[in-house]
């Protein structure tokens, strides 16, 4: 059961003199947050681990890793020394970010080598974004879903062209920017725009709002959005120092009066979009709204890097008014908050000119940053923030910040009633929204709010005498992998208990059957209850699937006909004699002297003159009295019989790829392959056709 924040109104509440002027324009259409995923320092590999990090107040910090470069060849106190940064250390990845599951993703080992390991650990974080919507990869092939992606410093590019003679082979396409979207749309086939957006430390929140637009105006159905940032080289930390923007600490006091520069951080995050209508009428779970969202630009300041207060302000007082809404219902605003001694004061005036009136000191503004737990993921920052907050959404609580101690002295919050947590908080009471803010340090700006998912409404039909058997399906890209799958529903299936399990049987079959990506390795297991599952999957082993075969259906004329064919399927398809019936009506057109339907007590063989009952000649016991081999039987016998087979196999879904027939068999052919209805195939020329021996 999830805890939902107090449920809350959209519209202005009655007597508020903060409310709002009236918005005379249509509020944007919401969307929603189906799926989601990130990977961030502190082993932190889902959005669930993401939450546990931050509500336990956690840092990640750490030293700079050996496997990335030897700090200490670079690092001195003084960032005015040139080659040099001042950073202790950093926020750093724990997994080996060389590491990458080539065949999984149908890139070879050569590719490999050139791909940024940012586009790696992309192309996983949305496969595993897609699987949290619950959208098999199949589903989305070769539609219009859009991939808006938040550009990061690419050291990786910058690392590999130092020696031009050792630049890799695709180079060229494993390491532009571009291709942080574009390689997205090529893996999974998607036909939407393809955009990679660099607005710097903005960069994810503005390909949010990018494709946002994009959904409301029809360009995708569903928009993928996301960032990664990896600090692989000495470098940028070099530049950034020598510019004053890194804290001696290389950790990010957020609003806190320790707050010198940013600690950086990495990792990566995203996001699956739906409009809201599309979501529910799919019966997707949806994780959190999109209200409405916006960017805009500083413009010219004391310093290209001088971040502006009241462009800030006037950002979030637009995107609020154009949706309709009222600040003052905002419980809570996950802030850019990278722990500079300039940047935090002016973020926190705009924030407390927007959303500071009718706040308390019982009742404050709530004020947040996620960098104070992993540091600034630069690009990525934005999108990550956005999961974080659509948790404490989801949850109901507000997550505690990391590293604060005492506000900065610029930032006066008891006059301003805002306050930064320091331990897990309920959501504020009657406030319905969130906001999250970013701004890079080019001037470009971006908002975003946020409210709950719709509760949805259970039915509550459980009856678990009632529960159907069900079957339950899991797959992986090789055998180890499926094992683990498996291995991972038992483990959710020993963590919970039976009573609640046995009234959710029917949604985990449904989950594992059409919410999940069809791979080669597969367990597939029958059950009704929580004992039999297990026992079931406990002792299943993974198969390899086989492939989807390409079918070719070879036609025979005159003289593959024998006794008794057909006559199985005569007796148990309908389909099947449907077909027969309806030859023997054309053959009677054309001035057949015997039937192929009939009364199966009237049976003469004279000769072609005589009346002959076809179906009674397959059905015939006694092979010696056949004449299923005489030439005015055999032809219409095997063509009919061929007819009827494609109807009956196209009624279990098998079609062909390629037909070939020979003589007679051409009919038949012609008729699977679409060329010739039915009644035409009467009318068909074949050499058999042509004589009268043939065809009485």
């Amino acid at each position: 059961m999830r805890l939902q924040p107090p449920s809350g109104s959209g519209t202005p509440v009655p007597g508020n003199e903060n409310t709002p002027k009236e918005n005379t324009a249509t509020p944007p259409e919401r969307l929603a947050i189906i799926g989601m995923a990130c990977r961030l320092p502190g082993d932190v590999s889902t959005p669930e681990d993401l939450w546990n990090l931050c509500a336990r107040g956690k840092s990640t910090w750490s030293e700079v890793p050996k496997s990335r470069f030897n700090a200490e060849a670079f690092y001195h106190p003084n960032p005015d020394r040139p080659g040099a940064f001042n950073p202790k250390g950093a926020h750093f990845l724990n997994e080996d970010v060389g590491l990458f599951d080539a065949p999984f993703f149908n890139i070879t080992l050569q590719e490999a080598r050139s791909l940024d390991p940012q586009q790696r650990i992309m192309l996983e974080c949305v496969y595993e974004a897609l699987e949290n919507a619950g959208i098999p990869t199949q589903s989305i092939a070769g539609s219009n879903v859009g991939v808006f992606a938040g550009s990061s410093y690419p050291d990786y590019d910058l690392n590999n062209n130092i020696d031009a003679e050792s630049i890799p082979m695709y180079a060229a396409t494993g390491m532009a920017t571009a291709l942080q979207s574009n390689r997205i749309s090529y893996y999974f086939d998607l036909h939407g725009p393809s955009v990679t957006i660099d607005t710097a430390c903005s960069s994810s929140l503005a390909a949010l709002h990018l494709a946002s637009q994009s959904i409301r105006s029809g360009e995708c159905s569903i928009a993928i959005v996301g960032g990664c940032h990896l600090n692989l080289l000495p470098e940028p930390f070099i530049s950034m120092a020598r510019q004053r923007l890194l804290a001696d600490s290389g950790k990010s006091y957020a609003f806190d009066e320790r707050a010198t520069g940013f600690g950086r951080g990495e990792g990566a995050g995203c996001i699956i979009l739906k409009s809201l209508s599309d979501a529910q009428a799919a019966n997707d779970t949806i994780r959190s709204v999109i209200v409405n969202s916006g960017v805009n630009q500083d413009g010219r300041t004391r310093g290209i890097s001088m971040p502006n207060s009241d462009a800030q302000e006037k950002l979030m007082r637009e995107v609020y008014r154009t949706a309709g809404i009222d600040p003052s219902q905002t419980g809570y605003v996950e802030a850019h908050g990278t722990g500079t001694k300039v940047g935090d004061p002016l973020e926190a005036k705009a924030l407390n000119a927007v959303f500071g009136e009718g706040r308390t000191a019982k009742q404050p503004l709530l004020v947040g940053s996620l960098k104070s737990n992993v540091g600034h993921l630069e690009g990525s920052s934005g999108v990550v923030s956005v999961i974080k907050t659509a948790l404490m959404l989801e949850r109901g609580f507000v997550l505690p910040n990391c590293n604060f101690s005492k506000a900065n002295e610029e930032i006066p919050m008891d006059k301003w009633c805002m306050k930064v947590p320091k331990k897990l908080l309920p959501w504020p009471r009657g406030k319905t929204y969130a906001s999250v803010n970013n701004f890079g340090f080019g001037g470009t700006n971006a908002h975003v709010v946020l409210e709950r998912a719709p509760i949805k409404q259970d039915d509550g039909d459980h009856n678990a005498e009632e529960m159907k058997r069900r079957v339950y399906i899991l797959s992986g890209f090789d055998k180890r992998a499926a094992s683990e799958m498996t291995n991972g529903v038992l483990k959710y299936l020993h963590l919970n208990p039976p009573a609640l399990l046995d009234t959710v049987t029917d949604d985990i079959a449904y989950t594992l059957g059409q919410r999940r990506s069809a791979l080669p390795w597969r367990v597939a297991v029958t059950g009704s209850f929580y004992p039999e599952l297990v026992e079931n999957l406990s002792h299943s082993e993974p198969v390899r699937a086989g492939r989807e075969p390409t079918v070719g259906f070879v036609f025979t004329g005159q003289g593959a006909q024998w006794h008794g064919m057909g006559k199985e399927l005569l007796d148990r398809y309908p389909i099947f004699q449907t077909t027969m019936e309806r030859v023997d009506t054309s053959l009677r057109g054309l001035g057949a002297q015997f039937s192929i339907i009939g009364q199966y007590n009237h049976f003469v063989r004279k000769g072609p003159e005589t009346d002959f009952l076809f179906l009674d000649e397959l059905r015939l016991e006694n092979s010696e009295e056949s004449s299923i081999s005489a030439a005015y039987m055999s032809q219409p016998a095997c063509t009919a019989v061929q007819l009827a087979l494609v109807d009956l196999l196209s009624s279990w879904g098998v079609h062909p790829k390629s037909v070939v027939g020979h003589s007679s068999g051409e009919i038949a052919a012609a008729y699977a392959a679409g060329i010739l209805t039915l009644d035409e195939c009467r009318l068909a020329p074949t050499p058999e056709r042509s004589s009268k021996s043939s065809m009485p």
